[in-house]
């Protein structure tokens, strides 16, 4: 990664490298039915071509950023921050060879939540080139709510001619960590509804229906009869092959078909004990003509405080010892209705990020539409990942109904108003086709992104492997 890089520029003197291969994106702008779009190698008929291989840059042909670039501005900041919690003490250094850094601003914020406790500006009178300077911050604890993670944000900014204020360099800090508070609801008992083909969860405000056939989620919906999901917690392998998956996209598909993974019901059980109802589905979930796969074992708890809590245990089974050495992902997707717009999450934002990209983020809430939490990429691909994420909550605007999930452990996810499929078949900007519903994956464990189009894999610990897991979630129904 890129981080790794710079830290190792910086560890000797002697020592550079790593410079940036390629600037912008080499796209030519087409238009194609009033939409804007990019060709590349072999667009225009041209043999041989390199198809998208010079879409590749810190820009995009139309010269706005790319996640790239923030990530590699974020890395290379000329700036470190190092912050003392027992004193409260802040030291800045100075990388930069020649620039004093004196007359810029020092911003701090204290947040919780959504919530800014404080907020304090300095003034930073003298920043040699090369050098330090710590000064006291003032953080009042007694300002502290009970839930959620106390952060501290720095940030450094200088007033340049002509150009204004601009940020030089940020960092945050966590503080004090805390559990988010469980989002409940009053509701009525829950009852269980059988028939032949269904086994459905109900209260007076929302329905649970599963499949006794697959074990599948088939639907939930509110009073009624609306739907807020139509499909639930499909196991999945797969992400839409990004440009530094190209050499082993081949092995994935046509030797281990991590895209044609399929589940099999083995038992559904449903008991009812203190006012709860636990279902229980088993099912063996593998890729096509594998011998190799998962036992998984999804526990949904359904409380007297409205909550449906899951458990999904994943146990491997192997009657070989021929598996992927790595995985695109561990994950379970769902499908839900599209009139949940609104995305807010608590975790690192507000764009992108991935186990070995997330510089460019902090940890914070943050509020997008579904449409916004795309990111554009010349070729599409996979995108828009949400990193450390304690909780998500989808909103319908227009009724105020939501649907929150609250993790166990920081988790990552994607949503998207369209599918995977339709994702991996476009092959330019225009091509992809949008959904009345929106795709939401809740992962266990996404692989890193890497440099392998012309450089590196991933580090071995941002690679997803074939082995045991448990996740845990819950999902809340406020209605209106």
């Amino acid at each position: 990664g890129l981080r790794e890089y710079q830290e190792v520029m910086r560890q000797y003197d002697r020592l550079q490298g790593g410079f940036i291969w390629e600037w912008y994106d080499h796209g030519i702008e087409q238009t194609r039915d009033g939409q804007t779009t990019y060709y590349y190698g072999g667009d225009f008929g041209d043999t041989p071509n390199n198809g998208n291989f010079c879409i590749d840059g810190l820009l995009r042909p139309d010269r706005t950023p790319s996640p790239a670039l923030l990530e590699y501005k974020a890395i290379i900041q000329p700036v470190q921050f190092i912050y003392d919690v027992a004193s409260s003490q802040l030291t800045l250094e100075n990388l930069y060879d020649f620039v004093n850094l004196a007359d810029s601003q020092v911003t701090y914020q204290v947040v919780q939540g959504e919530k800014v406790l404080q907020e304090t500006a300095l003034n930073l009178e003298e920043l040699p080139a090369q050098g330090q300077t710590t000064m006291p911050l003032v953080i009042t604890s007694a300002l502290f709510g009970p839930h959620e993670a106390i952060y501290l944000n720095v940030q450094l900014s200088r007033v340049l001619p002509e150009i204004g204020e601009v940020e030089i360099a940020r960092a945050q800090f966590l503080l004090e960590e805390r559990v988010s508070a469980p989002i409940t609801n009053q509701v009525t008992p829950w009852q269980v509804v059988e028939n032949e083909l269904t086994l459905t969860v109900q209260n007076n405000q929302i329905a649970y229906t599963f499949s006794k056939i697959t074990g599948k989620i088939l639907q939930v919906v509110n009073t009624q009869q609306q739907p807020i999901l139509t499909a639930g917690l499909d196991f999945t392998l797969w992400r839409a092959p990004i440009d530094n998956d190209m050499y082993k996209v081949t092995a994935w598909k046509e030797e281990y078909f991590l895209h044609q993974v399929t589940e099999q019901l083995e038992w559904l059980h449903v008991r009812e004990v203190n006012q709860q109802i636990a279902v229980e589905v088993a099912q063996y979930a593998s890729a096509t003509n594998q011998n190799w796969g998962y036992h998984l074992v999804k526990t949904f708890t359904f409380t007297a405080t409205g909550i449906c809590e899951v458990t999904i245990q994943g146990k491997t089974a192997i009657r070989g010892t021929h598996r992927p050495e790595m995985l695109p992902r561990i994950g379970f997707d769902l499908v839900g209705a599209g009139r949940f717009d609104l995305v807010k999450w608590f975790g690192n934002g507000p764009g992108e990020s991935y186990r070995d990209s997330h510089a460019a983020v902090q940890m914070g809430v943050f509020e997008k539409t579904v449409h916004e939490m795309h990111t554009e990429y010349i070729f599409p691909q996979e995108n828009g990942a949400r990193t450390q994420v304690k909780w998500v909550e989808l909103t319908d605007p227009n009724t105020n109904e939501q649907l929150h999930f609250g993790f166990k452990e920081a988790t990552t996810f994607t949503v998207h108003d369209y599918s995977r499929k339709a994702l991996e078949e476009a092959k330019h900007i225009d091509e992809l086709k949008r959904s009345p519903q929106n795709y939401l994956t809740l992962d266990v464990f996404h692989s890193g992104l890497g440099s392998n189009s012309c450089g590196q894999e991933q580090y071995e610990y941002d690679k997803a492997r074939f082995e045991d897991f448990t996740y845990q979630f819950y999902l809340t129904y406020l209605p209106v």
